[in-house]
């Protein structure tokens, strides 16, 4: 316990991550950190096999050759004492506290866009408390949480043995106080490199169970059947600039979108990348955009939603670059679009031409996506500017043809 609280000491406050700068407050991460080179370890996850288990774990598509972990940081918690040796002020200040090191929810900042998840790897030391708690939100109103005591693992283990958690970067996670002992951990950073054209390929269990649900939906004659979309919003945070191209993530994708990609090349279905826009105008007008955001900021002074989409959509858009979209289940208003009595800024006829006759039908598969674009504008109401934001989601689009025309999938 000695040499702990010695490493404990000879560490400085930790950082931490918040919204892409490194950040000291206490309040809100109490621990301690050193340097990388500061200090050197024998402990090697590639040769103990948690490279393998990380890649297999988190269901990466391909050899985990090509999956790289780079050491960041060594992180110290400890009791919040000033002194080892000095036992008075040790009871005092625990008794003050109640508690110890910590670190309240956060999100890791990736390095670099091959940056896709971190591993924490914790130590075998005495302690009590610093549990790990990771929370991820699957839609709009279910959140999971997963709690980790590697504490009790220590102390009821009956041979050496060390513990670690691995998670993606979109997946948020805390270090609850530490109420006694030193919990040391090693971070690395995961990266994945684009395939080599030689790696092999390794399906997993829940690649055959997706793949398979996949053939269920588009072989039952009852979906889309005179044709559409199979709408699958992104489940991964990725680094996106409103910008960029939306095929520009696809050089990212892991976990779950990754294999949705590979069976559907394997499975011959025509898919792609798009930015949907739910609900513009409160009037049930559904976009999605193929390439790039196609709106605009705009400047102080506009009247209304409406308005400011009709301005802001490029002349030059047609439906191969900005198509509407009816959502299965949510009857299309066609009036929004085709009623001759709508005039100025509430005349959505604008977006007439980008809607194909019969509206092109979307099935929604998977609705959150981790990947949410906003462009702001000002709502100008007697001179008093009120901020609004039009919000497009990532989403994997699936294209079905008819069912007359369409044919049926093989396992």
């Amino acid at each position: 316990m000695d040499d702990l609280a010695a490493l404990y000491d000879a560490c400085k406050p930790a950082a931490f991550d918040l919204n892409g700068e490194t950040v000291f407050n206490d309040t809100y991460c109490k621990a301690k950190e050193m340097d990388l080179d500061a200090f050197s370890t024998l402990y090697d996850p590639h040769s103990l096999g948690i490279l393998e288990c990380v890649s297999r774990g988190m269901i990466w598509e391909f050899s985990p050759g090509i999956t790289e972990m780079e050491l960041q940081r060594l992180n110290v918690y400890g009791e919040h004492v000033p002194s080892h040796s000095d036992s008075v002020a040790r009871f005092l200040m625990f008794a003050r506290t109640g508690k110890g090191d910590f670190i309240k929810p956060h999100k890791h900042t990736p390095r670099n866009e091959n940056m896709v998840g971190s591993l924490v790897v914790v130590l075998p030391t005495r302690h009590e408390g610093g549990q790990f708690v990771l929370r991820r939100r699957r839609n709009d109103s279910e959140l999971q949480e997963w709690t980790f005591d590697f504490a009790h693992a220590f102390a009821t283990a009956t041979e050496p043995l060390v513990c670690f958690v691995a998670f993606f970067g979109c997946v948020q996670h805390e270090v609850l106080p530490i109420t006694s002992g030193y919990q040391v951990t090693l971070t690395y950073g995961l990266y994945q490199k684009q395939p080599h054209p030689n790696a092999s390929y390794i399906p997993t269990s829940f690649h055959e169970r997706l793949k398979k649900a996949l053939v269920e939906i588009v072989n039952d004659k009852s979906t889309l059947p005179e044709g559409g979309y199979l709408g699958c919003d992104l489940a991964h945070k990725y680094d996106y600039s409103v910008d960029e191209p939306v095929n520009a993530l696809l050089d990212q994708l892991q976990g779950v979108d990754q294999i949705l990609v590979v069976i559907c090349e394997e499975l011959g279905l025509p898919h792609s990348l798009t930015l949907f826009y739910r609900d513009l105008c409160g009037k049930n007008i559904n976009l999605i955009a193929r390439g790039k955001n196609v709106f605009r900021r705009a400047p102080w002074g506009w009247k209304g939603e409406a308005e400011f989409l009709m301005a802001s959509l490029p002349e030059e858009s047609t439906i191969e670059d900005v198509e509407g979209v009816e959502l299965v289940g949510h009857p299309f208003d066609r009036s929004v679009i085709e009623d001759e009595s709508k005039y100025e800024y509430e005349d959505l006829r604008f977006f007439r031409p980008f809607y194909r006759d019969p509206v092109t039908k979307m099935l929604e598969i998977r609705r959150s996506s981790s990947v949410e674009v906003e462009i702001p504008w000002v709502y100008d109401i007697d001179s008093e500017g009120t901020l609004e934001h039009i919000r497009a989601h990532a989403r994997m689009l699936i294209a079905l043809d008819p069912v007359a025309s369409r044919e049926e999938l093989v396992l």
